[in-house]
């Protein structure tokens, strides 16, 4: 890896987003990348640690939301973003966030050293649709601080460097903080509900119904029904709603109830896959493996690992 680093850090395969930015387009230099992680880059977040030596120009287009925060001294900045156009000096404490599917553009005249953060997009409409903000996007943010994501990053940091000591247990719930804070604090002003779409009552009713019927099998006809829409036009109009299938919500509903309830510790694996509409164990643990990137029995609670209260340093 370049720089020089003694500790050898796990690699890992960076998702076409994430590539996307640790390649210079006008100048053809290589960032310094100290480090990187996720549990799996289909849950919540990936770090990738990047710095530059010199000036640089990232441009792209990113399949999932991009949070950089910056380190070290001011930087003349140039930034494009959504349409817009910005140039400002960026310092210790700069926030920027690039939504899945905007066009940026960012251009750092001199020295740049910072983190950033890959939110998957389908992890995020997934806490907006819980939270009951339907029909919302992520706004475009290229300056200005945010205390609350900076002192997430730089424990989600800590934890990479330190081996993480506190497990899958404390990296998830710092996920489901940050989410909650781009939901509640991040977000555009709520649309109108368009054609195809489901109303907000009948996504109300949907979550109070998956809710109760967690452990019993989920059928499309009666979901349609809950949601008062006809059977063959639900799927798509709850994907245009929601952003993710009905599959695809239930499933990851169905994961998030368990990671819960294995925290807890208060349940046998078998007993949880029960509680939660999976088959059998084997099946929890293939689901959990999938979308947490790690197995069921790491999302146990460690003896050595402070109360998550403590440690994660905000909930939105």
């Amino acid at each position: 890896m370049a720089g020089n680093h003694q500790r050898e850090w796990p690699e890992l395969n960076l998702s076409p987003s994430l590539l996307t930015i640790t390649n210079d387009t006008r100048h053809r230099i290589q960032p310094d990348l100290p480090l990187w992680t996720c549990p799996t880059g289909s849950y919540g977040i990936t770090l990738l640690r990047a710095s530059y030596a010199g000036p640089v120009l990232l441009k792209g287009k990113s399949e999932n939301h991009l949070i950089g925060g910056m380190y070290l001294q001011p930087v003349l900045t140039q930034h494009s973003m959504a349409g817009e156009h910005l140039e400002h000096q960026t310092g210790p404490g700069s926030i920027c966030i690039g939504p899945a599917g905007a066009d940026y553009s960012v251009e750092f005249l001199g020295p740049v050293n910072g983190v950033v953060l890959e939110v998957n997009a389908e992890c995020l409409a997934m806490v907006q649709a819980q939270s009951g903000f339907y029909n919302r996007q992520l706004l475009p943010k290229m300056n200005g601080g945010d205390a609350g994501l900076s002192r997430l990053m730089a424990l989600l940091e800590s934890e990479v460097q330190a081996g993480h000591p506190n497990g899958a247990l404390l990296w998830s719930s710092a996920v489901d903080a940050l989410s909650r804070h781009l939901v509640e604090h991040c977000l555009g002003e709520t649309r109108p509900v368009s054609y195809g779409t489901l109303s907000f009552e009948a996504l109300r009713r949907l979550n109070e119904y998956i809710a109760e019927q967690m452990a019993e099998p989920f059928d499309l006809a009666d979901m349609a029904s809950v949601a008062g829409c006809e059977k063959f036009r639900f799927a798509r109009a709850f994907t245009r709603s929601v952003g993710v299938t009905p599959h695809r919500y239930v499933v990851r509903r169905r994961v998030e109830r368990a990671r819960m309830l294995i925290a807890a510790g208060k349940h046998t694996l078998a007993a949880i896959a029960a509680m939660t509409g999976f088959s059998d164990q084997s099946h929890l643990h293939h689901w959990i493996k999938q979308i947490c990137g790690v197995t069921p029995g790491q999302l146990l609670p460690l003896p050595r690992r402070k109360n998550l209260q403590d440690t994660i340093p905000f909930r939105a």
